[in-house]
């Protein structure tokens, strides 16, 4: 991007080795497909074809379709410089019947670039014009999409937005009426308690009380026992003197 083309390259290089190493063929396809670009900016058509090619090979291996779009693409362009126009064509025909298959919008655009750019190159400016229109109406589509994508994610979001206010509108109202519910049960538990303790010490008391009378009883019992006898003496000398 910075068309700092040696670094670029050095680094291309660098992941291809150190892929190589690890045998991971898809990254090893993409730093040769870039590797390629970098030979193509500097007209260096066969290299580039030769790095196209071979990339080409390792996505096949893998089945990496989207890539596999990209490699053809590059090798068009590089058909278009080296004059087989007809093998070129052939190449983007390919490269739009994969992306129209995979359904991926970027892949049909780019494409289309691609043909623009093809048929500048083989002089066939008419060709070119078509397909850079094609470029642009599939362009302003994909906007108005991605447009309508936007604001459906900004309706989404604020929907999202005022579903979570609720939620959490909800929670606070939980919570509440949880700490509500917890200090009426708390209330309740001490009522219990007090009730329970009142009862445990009304029975303590009737028991003291109960010794109390039995207490009570026994005294009155000795009294009326110790008064019984000094009674009946006199009571019987009473009847002694009325009688005699």
């Amino acid at each position: 991007e910075k068309n700092d083309q040696q670094k670029a390259l050095n680094h291309f290089n660098s992941a291809y080795t150190l892929n190589k190493k690890i045998n991971n063929k898809m990254y090893m396809a993409f730093a040769l497909n870039g590797i390629g670009d970098i030979f193509f900016a500097n007209k260096k058509y066969q290299k580039a074809l030769s790095k196209y090619e071979k990339s080409l090979e390792y996505n096949e291996e893998g089945n990496h379709q989207a890539s596999i779009i990209e490699n053809k693409l590059g090798i068009a362009l590089v058909y278009s410089k080296l004059g087989y126009s007809e093998d070129g064509e052939e190449q983007l025909h390919e490269a739009m019947e994969l992306s129209k298959k995979l359904g991926f919008s970027s892949n049909i655009l780019k494409t289309h670039e691609t043909y623009a750019r093809f048929y500048h190159n083989v002089g066939e400016l008419e060709k070119s014009i078509k397909s850079f229109h094609d470029y642009l109406h599939i362009y302003d589509s994909l906007y108005s999409i991605q447009q309508f994508e936007a604001l459906a994610e900004m309706q989404n979001r604020h929907q999202l937005s005022l579903n979570i206010n609720k939620v959490q509108q909800d929670l606070e109202t939980k919570k509440k009426e949880t700490l509500l519910y917890l200090i009426i049960i708390s209330l309740l538990l001490i009522i219990v308690i007090i009730l329970i303790w009142r009862y445990r010490l009304s029975q303590s008391m009737r028991k003291k009380l109960s010794s109390i009378n039995e207490s009570k009883d026994k005294l009155f019992s000795i009294i009326s026992h110790d008064l019984k006898a000094p009674f009946s003496s006199v009571l019987g000398f009473s009847n002694l003197l009325l009688n005699e």
